[in-house]
């Protein structure tokens, strides 16, 4: 126990020796564009994210992020995630690398078609995870990011209108969804900024 204490403590005292230039804690809000991969039907979308994030050291940050599609016609995706990410170059754009894992939960807005009475039950809920790389400039934000997750299972049971059931009994068929998706994003961040010089006598 006595151990586990001694080497928390020195991590504590690691992270606190780095003289830090910015202020610790920042939220950023933004939205952006981005596409379905692999999806024939609406690979358009947009979408709008906030993210708190505490920065460790100057260069490392980590954050929690909440982002929601916004698509064009029909499926939605929701995600919250653990992120992290490192500034590579300070001046004077930010440039950063990183990367985030999380939920990502699914809401299948498609309609059966006209021809066929059809019941369907989606998966809703997988773990993913996404890179990312982009550029801090003051409180301006602009990001990529590529969300990948497995595809959601859809199985559909369908029989033709007036069928006697007796004769026609219900089909099932299984299909997967692939939702992954690619984003380029526009935010700003508040707090977070450069601190101010201490003054001295």
């Amino acid at each position: 126990m006595k151990k586990y204490l001694f080497y928390t403590l020195l991590m504590v005292a690691i992270f606190n020796g780095y003289s830090q230039e910015y202020k610790k804690f920042r939220v950023g809000i933004g939205g952006g564009l981005g596409y379905f991969y692999n999806s024939g039907n609406s690979p358009m979308l947009s979408l709008v994210y906030i993210e708190p994030s505490f920065r460790i050291t100057n260069n490392v940050v980590v954050g929690y992020k909440s982002e929601i599609t916004l698509p064009f016609f029909e499926d939605v995706i929701t995600s919250q995630s653990i992120t992290s990410q490192y500034y590579v170059l300070n001046k004077p754009f930010r440039t950063f690398v990183g990367a985030g894992v999380g939920i990502f939960n699914f809401y299948d807005g498609s309609r059966s078609g006209l021809l066929c009475d059809c019941g369907t039950t989606t998966e809703k809920t997988k773990f993913g995870f996404f890179p990312r790389v982009g550029f801090d400039y003051n409180h301006l934000t602009i990001m990529i990011e590529y969300n990948w997750m497995p595809p959601f299972k859809q199985t559909t049971t369908s029989f033709y209108p007036f069928a006697r059931p007796e004769i026609t009994p219900l089909q099932s068929s299984i299909s997967y969804i692939n939702r992954n998706y690619f984003s380029a994003k526009v935010g700003i961040t508040i707090g977070g900024g450069k601190k101010k010089p201490t003054k001295t006598e």
